[in-house]
């Protein structure tokens, strides 16, 4: 697997339109080729994932139709649309009745949609921002997030107390457990089915010691399950839980001539207070969505999202002041405008006022008469991605304000002169986590669109490379030990199976063991591995 994933492949892009006048709507979408995003990924462990080939380029909304659609959104073979905490809960622990197993499917599915990363802010301790806009944590910011999840569906949480880390326990069948997201770990008791709690882990440190942490993509170490262990050894009081809660909703509205994208790849804009690039591989899982927003300024009901006031100029003529609002569920982290004038009207000065600023600032300003201003055929473009440096304060709200001037009009000219402003298109970039957009999969793709409003008229395309270069090497045909439903004696034994016949030779294999028949997560830590972090690396054996 390549660490740095082709976005798109090389060739021609396949497309899907999808024009959608009712809520719900399901289609289906066919990607063919053998390769896709989930085939060639390795598991989501504590390192930023590697993935070899990523087919989606891009998914775009579209606002076609005369009134405002609220809340758009997609889902693909029941992945991603996780609009709030409450549909998150949902999706994840359906069909489980147990507590123990909610917060067994809590943690799941918690460790699974992040990596180890952090530019170390608050913005990924709300745990709907995190799983759609970010896509990583850091331990502190994690056992946050997990415990947002564990509240909502209804279990008692509370902070752990270890040194240097942070975790939090759940309670269920009248005990607290300890699962830790960050380092992909729970730690069983002796009966090697109960997840154990911090107190307990304490009083027997051997419990870490024989386990591995840090999850399939780290090597079995002893010297690392040893330094976990040294984590654990507060014996004073416990109790009491994290401050942050989770409040954000991808709520937004998509007005007429707006549309919103889900687009894999970056182009190197992202929020932080401290620079991505120092976890290795990180910003090649940014995605850098974006909205975009065209109305036809000659339409009075697509322009109703801009607000038109006129001031006079001295001497005569016309100082057309335009408002632009925009508002995102995900950060904003740049973008550009547009912006086209009726000719002899020039554009001369653009402000930004972002949400928690007093004063708008000006960013752009043309000299009177200079031939710069967006007149004529040639529209201007004002570059925004200096207004959202990563370090500012994230940015979900703002307004630009456009000056459009037209000197004083021809004597008796006046009554058919066209408004100042013709046209804009205002493209803000957004940050998107890689594993929460509605990727299409090799195959036939059930997507499902929804909305809330009454009536609406959008259109969803969908752009996408295919690859039939490789095929994915079939699965393994058997177990030689222990043999399918045969009982092993003992605890040391080695596990073996067969080599399946493929194309090319198998470099790896992922191993989990389940006391679920559904196989839904593995027994402990221990038994979610890539064999190329064990000593068996090159066997078909752990």
């Amino acid at each position: 697997m390549a660490a740095q994933p082709a976005v798109g492949g090389s060739g021609d892009l396949k497309t899907h339109r999808q024009e959608v006048g009712g809520s719900p709507v399901v289609y289906a979408v066919h990607m063919g080729g053998s390769l896709d995003g989930i085939n060639t990924r390795s598991p989501v462990g504590y390192r930023v994932f590697d993935q070899g080939f990523e087919p989606n380029v891009e998914v775009r909304i579209r606002n076609v139709g005369s009134v405002a659609v609220k809340n758009p959104r997609l889902r693909v073979d029941g992945r991603g649309g996780w609009r709030n905490i409450g549909e998150m809960v949902e999706a994840f622990s359906a069909g489980l009745t147990t507590d123990a197993e909610k917060a067994r499917a809590a943690y799941e599915f918690q460790r699974k949609h992040r990596f180890h990363c952090s530019t170390y802010d608050g913005e990924v301790r709300d745990v709907v921002k995190m799983m759609n806009a970010y896509g990583y944590t850091l331990c502190f910011d994690d056992s946050k997030c997990l415990a947002q999840l564990w509240q909502a569906l209804g279990l008692k949480t509370r902070r752990g107390w270890p040194y240097g880390h942070s975790v939090s326990e759940v309670f269920y069948d009248d005990a607290w457990h300890m699962l830790d997201g960050d380092e992909h770990c729970i730690f069983l008791l002796r009966d090697n089915q109960t997840i154990a709690g911090e107190e307990q882990l304490v009083r027997d440190p051997d419990l870490i010691k024989r386990t591995h942490a840090y999850g399939p993509l780290f090597g079995d170490t002893p010297m690392t399950d040893q330094a976990t262990a040294g984590l654990f050894y507060y014996e004073g009081p416990r109790g009491g839980g994290w401050r942050e809660t989770c409040e954000h909703t991808m709520d937004f509205d998509l007005r007429p001539g707006e549309a919103i994208a889900w687009r894999w790849g970056n182009r190197g804009r992202y929020h932080g207070f401290e620079d991505i690039g120092m976890w290795k591989g990180a910003i090649t899982r940014v995605c850098n969505g974006y909205m975009e927003y065209s109305p036809d300024l000659e339409d009075l009901d697509q322009s109703r999202g801009v607000i038109f006031a006129d001031m006079p100029v001295t001497g005569g003529g016309r100082n057309q002041i335009v408002t632009i609002p925009v508002r995102s569920a995900w950060p904003i982290v740049g973008g550009w405008i547009d912006v086209a004038t009726n000719s002899p009207a020039e554009l001369r000065e653009v402000l930004i006022l972002k949400a928690g600023e007093k004063e708008p600032r000006s960013i752009y300003k043309a000299e009177p008469g200079s031939g710069t201003g967006g007149g004529g055929e040639q529209p201007v473009r004002i570059d925004l991605d200096e207004q959202f440096p990563p370090a500012s304060p994230a940015c979900y709200e703002y307004r630009l304000l456009l000056s459009v001037v037209r000197g004083p009009c021809p004597p008796g000219a006046c009554s058919i002169q066209p408004e100042p402003l013709k046209a804009f298109t205002l493209h803000s970039t957004l940050q998107m986590a890689w594993l929460a957009m509605p990727s299409l999969a090799c195959g036939d793709n059930k997507v499902v669109y929804a909305d809330d409003s009454e009536r609406r008229s959008v259109v969803v395309e969908h752009a996408w490379a295919e690859r039939d270069d490789a095929t994915p090497p079939p699965a393994v045909p058997a177990a030689r030990f222990p043999a399918d439903g045969a009982t092993a004696a003992g605890t040391k034994f080695v596990f073996e199976w067969e080599t399946p016949e493929a194309d090319e030779p198998i470099v790896d294999y992922m191993f989990e063991l389940s006391d679920r028949p559904d196989m839904r997560w593995p027994l402990s830590s221990n038994f979610e591995k890539m064999i190329s972090y064990t000593p068996q690396k090159g066997t078909a054996s752990y």
